[in-house]
């Protein structure tokens, strides 16, 4: 948002360059596609256009690519290539202020994710290098190595996930909603992920199963434990393919927020076993089944997650909800809407939670408890 007609060709041979904002200037001097290819490219095109800036140390510079007594770009610049390679591109990108730390990839119509696994690996590693870059909104220095952190591969038309994921050892975040995405691989199950999002694929009960255990189709014992096993905080599989819970979700023994709305589920699940039901997942603490097909609980009334506070069961087929809900310790929201239960008047549903927990309570013996779960190995 200035009146800049050009740049200085100096700009090119700083090393340490990272972001160099434009917008809003006359720019005459250099094509658009030049300044939409990326930081790489646009230094390269100033480089070609003078010499090295005087006064600067030359470990702080980008080798020449202009010869002074032709006027032209020197020998070496012309044999190399004008653009910097995709994983230099990636790597500028996740170390530039903007986006420190994760790797963007929205909206891009990717069909296959563009990294390879020793592609990836060099990202890592070119990441863990010292550098420094200037921070123009925060007006400070930034140093120090990079971790990746977060890929966002959203609205894309990706099908699976690819294994070569399970080298990026700091990931913490994987958004991959609005894909085509039936499998997740092998890799997601090797990654101490915080954070998945899954929204708006094809995923099926089954693939999950596969992706947390890290296998080929096939039956495994639980639990399954693989390092996202130990450590996924959230989850989002809402707008699947999903007609039944996977059963490796009660591995996820961290897990503290779950969505499945918006698939084809009849019931929350058999009897609970072992590890295999809702009591296993002690960190529970917000459950979205909404517009699904529900018609019961199953032993989700009997041994629900002990630390369960927003549960969410509108828009379903329950005709009765279970009086043994209003005994849920930590239920502080309870949204039952849209369906055809009668037990709760809608009165009641008007006055909250708390009246439908009484009404609920009202409904057992006064000595009623819950059972107590089977033992989480």
């Amino acid at each position: 948002n200035n009146d800049l007609s050009d740049i200085p060709h100096e700009l090119g041979y700083l090393r340490h360059l990272q972001r160099l904002l434009l917008d809003g200037n006359p720019l005459r001097g250099i094509r658009r596609n030049i300044l939409s290819a990326g930081m790489g490219a646009l230094q390269t095109f100033l480089r070609k256009r003078g010499p090295p800036p005087q006064g600067v140390r030359p470990e702080d510079l980008h080798p020449p690519e202009f010869d002074e007594l032709t006027a032209a770009p020197s020998t070496a610049a012309r044999s190399s290539a004008t653009a910097p390679t995709k994983v230099e591109e990636a790597v500028n990108d996740i170390r530039s202020a903007s986006s420190r730390g994760t790797m963007n990839l929205r909206d891009l119509g990717l069909e296959t994710f563009p990294f390879s696994e020793r592609e990836l690996l060099e990202i890592t590693e070119r990441l863990a290098e010292d550098s420094a870059l200037f921070d123009c909104d925060a007006g400070r220095e930034i140093r120090g190595a990079v971790a990746l952190k977060a890929v966002n591969a959203s609205g894309n038309r990706l099908k699976a996930l690819p294994d070569a994921l399970g080298v990026l050892a700091d990931l913490q975040t994987l958004q991959a909603a609005e894909n085509h995405i039936k499998s997740l691989g092998r890799g997601v199950s090797q990654l101490a992920l915080r954070e998945l999002d899954l929204r708006r694929n094809g995923v099926t009960a089954d693939e999950f199963n596969n992706g947390i255990a890290g296998r080929e189709p096939g039956p495994a014992p639980l639990p399954y434990a693989t390092p996202i096993s130990r450590s996924l905080l959230r989850l989002c599989l809402s707008q699947n393919a999903m007609a039944e819970v996977p059963c490796s979700i009660f591995s996820l023994e961290m897990l503290q927020s779950l969505d499945l709305s918006y698939n084809r589920l009849r019931t929350l699940g058999g009897e609970a076993v072992g590890r295999q039901g809702w009591h296993a997942l002690l960190n529970l603490g917000t459950l979205d089944v909404s517009s699904n097909a529900l018609e019961e609980f199953g032993s989700f009334a009997r041994f629900p997650p002990p630390k369960l506070k927003d549960l969410n069961v509108e828009n379903n087929n329950i005709r009765q909800i279970p009086p043994e809900v209003g005994l849920f310790p930590e239920l502080i929201s309870l949204q039952i809407s849209g369906n055809p239960q009668r037990g709760v008047r809608s009165h009641t549903l008007a006055k909250g939670t708390g009246a439908i927990l009484e009404v609920l309570r009202n409904k057992l013996p006064e000595d009623f408890c819950l059972p107590t779960p089977p033992v989480v190995a």
